[in-house]
């Protein structure tokens, strides 16, 4: 996991919350429009998604630290 990509994606995912928990308040308020609520909830998922993924990667080693002549 990338520290610097995964809290990125966690800005990204509570940016995304915010604004779907704005939307919900908002239509249930002032009957607001479900293309925005539905637009909002993709973002959400799309927030999930990135996260999971960030947190689920291998670590990776740098070139410097690998045994160039070894296959692994």
């Amino acid at each position: 996991m990338n520290r610097k990509t995964f809290a990125v994606a966690a800005i990204f995912f509570l940016a995304s919350l915010a604004w779907f928990v704005i939307n919900v308040v908002w239509a249930v308020a002032r009957r607001g429009s479900m293309a925005d609520l539905l637009i909002a909830l993709f973002f959400l998922i799309a927030g999930i998604g990135m996260m999971y993924n960030e947190y689920h990667k291998k670590k990776r080693r740098h070139l410097a630290d690998v045994h160039k002549h070894r296959i692994p």
